[in-house]
């Protein structure tokens, strides 16, 4: 039987489920090393991160030379 005032069968809110995951796992990560696949996930990660970054990058100087050009010509002068 069911106490008065108790909610039951409540999902959690979307990210409180995130959010407890991402602080179980920062908690495991302070009191133990990766795991070799850890480690290769994170390297991955920073590589695609690193080449998100220098792409978004490229594209803002292609943008800008474009924007150059259909003011100043093909020449940029």
């Amino acid at each position: 039987m069911a106490q008065k005032g108790l909610v039951q069968n409540v999902a959690p809110a979307p990210g409180a489920v995130f959010y407890s995951l991402a602080s179980a796992r920062v908690l495991r990560l302070i009191d133990a090393p990766l795991s070799a696949a850890e480690r290769s996930h994170a390297d991955i990660l920073a590589a695609r991160n690193a080449a998100l970054a220098e792409a978004s990058t490229t594209r803002r100087v292609a943008e800008a030379i474009a924007r150059m050009k259909t003011r100043f010509g093909n020449d940029g002068r």
